[in-house]
């Protein structure tokens, strides 16, 4: 884990420093929390798999079933 420094204002700090109290959390493990869960929320607009164009990679091997794509996937 890193160390950082970062400057908030008054406001926020106390608001954070209240809900810390209020969970009996530190301040920083809040912070690192908010963190996480912005670069999760970010992460995830990236865009949607369905907006992903197809490409020809050939002939198939073989005939299969949409069912079959997903149990492969899931199974990983």
């Amino acid at each position: 884990m890193r160390a950082i420094s970062v400057h908030v204002s008054d406001s926020d700090y106390l608001a954070f420093k209240s809900l810390a109290a209020q969970d009996q959390r530190p301040v920083a493990e809040l912070i690192r929390e908010a963190m996480s869960r912005w670069l999760v929320e970010h992460r995830r607009s990236g865009g949607s798999l369905a907006d992903v164009l197809p490409v020809d990679c050939g002939a198939s091997i073989r005939p299969f079933e949409r069912s079959e794509i997903a149990e492969e996937l899931f199974e990983r």
